[in-house]
């Protein structure tokens, strides 16, 4: 499959400056396999999920900050690595306060 370029922003709040990255997508990469390709990250695994637990070294602060994502400008509604990329033009990471309800 071809590959192009999608923009990657993350946006590391007050920790880090912005930065904007394009990076190499291939149709049928997940949000994850993408940041991966970006970013160095680590990642969490609660039962069957796995939740990016720190990005270039900012970390996730359980039930205060952590790392939340966005494809086009639409806020996601699955975790990174079941959301299965298409026709993506830009996903941006936010480093925000968790809204968790705990």
């Amino acid at each position: 499959m071809a590959e192009k370029m999608v923009s990657m922003t993350i946006d590391y709040a007050d920790k880090k400056p912005l930065e904007i990255i394009d990076v190499e997508f291939t149709q049928g990469m997940t949000a994850l396999e993408l940041l991966q390709r970006a970013a160095k990250i680590s990642t969490k695994t609660v039962g069957k999920y796995i939740f990016v637990s720190s990005i270039n070294g900012v970390k996730s602060h359980s039930k205060n900050m952590g790392w939340f994502y966005s494809v086009d400008g639409v806020d996601a509604n699955k975790i990174a690595s079941d959301n299965v990329l298409k026709d993506v033009k830009e996903v941006r990471w936010t480093f925000k306060t968790a809204n968790c309800g705990t």
